[in-house]
């Protein structure tokens, strides 16, 4: 790190650097995993299957809004890790501030709107009448999580974008053993808390995200980080601002076609029971351990990236593609492996009924082992995403979600019952790791990718 607390990636051996800067995201990423499993664990054996039902059921909500979030903080990490490539990091301070407005607003009018209509929006998943109540009421006191959460995918972004993964590793760790401690004690009111059962792990969960933002504040503030000089100015920059939501835009909206995909897909998996929508909610938790870990590699691979194409250094990319897709496939290899080998025994971390046990051990066997070709599709995404053409990857997932995969499932599931699903998604993987792939080989993304 420079004194401006900023290292320059495309410096040196590639790969090395890469590994540097991606240990961090994932065991960054692992701990988030584990308090969302730690979080499933308790409320499996607490509340029971009615419980991961409601996981399950608030899971495809969950992603909108973290659609949005997602969809910013990648177009702060593609601007600030161009502007770190140009030598131009004394901007960093400046692009903070205007991406902390961004999201401030974006905050407001996401919570408000989708709190007044929850009952509306589970109403439309076909959420069974048994858990609606608490469905609804669990994901209102969840919601305040997010002006935290965005606030600080905002940090670790632009931390990101300057080499530095570490520290929003510590931010997170912190608030995720905050977040273990406090589940068993506001479920099961231990020690004095108040009893809140599944209610407890909501409020665990926006208390440790509050914790996140404000160990984050203090810390960069004593270490003088450029970034956090004013963390409560609002700063209208409209120029940024119009980078920002070009580039944010799409990809969120690529988020939610994910997220209107699986809405999608669960409103039809709820068709077929209880058991299954439980399985799901349950089995969902194992599948997003690769998903965090592709992400981390894909947002790695993507800084990389966005450093070479600020210092106009083009040819660093195809050996940052090539280190990225060895590491990709090797982590989603190992994943899909374990969790295929250990389907039964993970299963039984979250719920000892047999019949959800049996149903989320299919879903693991269809479902994991795509894993490995989403992962190919990670990694050509990141460098996509690094030359700010976040509407092509808003295309493929168009594609393949909305076109191939809610209708295929629809088809497939009358004639194969719930496995008709899961052979969907499988397809759906392929056919956007191939569009991916393509583009990339392509190069047509190489047209104006200097942002900054």
């Amino acid at each position: 790190m420079n004194k401006n607390n900023v290292l320059n990636l495309i410096e040196g051996n590639i790969s090395s650097n890469l590994v540097k800067l991606v240990l961090p995201m994932l065991l960054a990423n692992f701990l988030s995993v584990v308090y969302n499993i730690v979080d499933t664990i308790w409320i499996g054996q607490i509340v029971g299957s009615d419980g991961l039902s409601v996981i399950a059921t608030t899971f495809p909500v969950v992603l909108v809004l973290i659609a949005f979030g997602i969809g910013i903080s990648i177009s702060v990490n593609i601007l600030s890790g161009q502007y770190v490539g140009a030598n131009n990091a004394k901007f960093l301070g400046h692009l903070a501030n205007v991406s902390y407005t961004v999201i401030f607003f974006i905050s407001i009018i996401l919570v408000s709107i989708i709190f007044i209509f929850s009952e509306s929006i589970f109403g439309l998943l076909n959420t069974p009448e048994s858990i609606l109540k608490e469905s609804v009421l669990y994901f209102k006191i969840s919601i305040f999580r997010y002006p935290f959460f965005f606030y600080y995918m905002v940090i670790a972004s632009l931390l990101r974008g300057m080499g530095d993964t570490v520290s929003p590793l510590i931010f997170l760790g912190i608030s995720s053993i905050v977040n273990i401690i406090l589940d068993p004690l506001l479920m099961l009111g231990l020690f004095g808390f108040p009893e809140l059962g599944l209610n407890g792990a909501a409020v665990a969960t926006v208390f440790s995200q509050f914790l996140s933002v404000l160990i984050s504040i203090v810390y960069l503030k004593l270490k003088h980080n450029i970034i956090m000089e004013h963390p409560f100015r609002l700063v209208f920059d409209f120029d940024i601002i119009k980078k920002i939501l070009r580039m944010g835009l799409p990809f969120s909206t690529s988020q939610l076609i994910t997220s209107l995909s699986w809405m999608a897909l669960m409103s039809l998996i709820n068709t077929f029971g209880q058991s299954v929508s439980a399985a799901v909610g349950a089995a969902s938790k194992i599948e997003g351990i690769s998903y965090m870990f592709l992400a981390s590699l894909g947002s790695a691979i993507a800084t990389m990236s966005s450093q070479s194409i600020g210092a106009n250094r083009m040819d660093k990319i195809k050996t940052i593609f090539k280190e990225g897709l060895k590491l990709c496939i090797i982590v989603s290899s190992i994943v899909a492996i374990v969790s295929v080998v250990f389907a039964e025994n993970i299963l039984l971390m979250f719920t000892k009924d047999m019949l959800v046990i049996k149903e989320g051990r299919y879903f693991i066997y269809f479902v994991m082992p795509s894993l490995i070709i989403l992962s190919v599709a990670y990694c050509s995404n990141g460098i996509i995403n690094s030359a700010g053409k976040t509407k092509e990857i808003m295309l493929f997932s168009f594609i393949s979600l909305i076109v191939v995969r809610v209708p295929l499932a629809y088809i497939l599931s009358n004639y194969f019952g719930v496995f008709g699903i899961w052979m969907s998604m499988l397809i759906a993987t392929t056919i956007n790791m191939i569009l991916s792939v393509c583009y990339y080989l392509s190069k047509k993304w190489m047209n104006n990718a200097k942002i900054v």
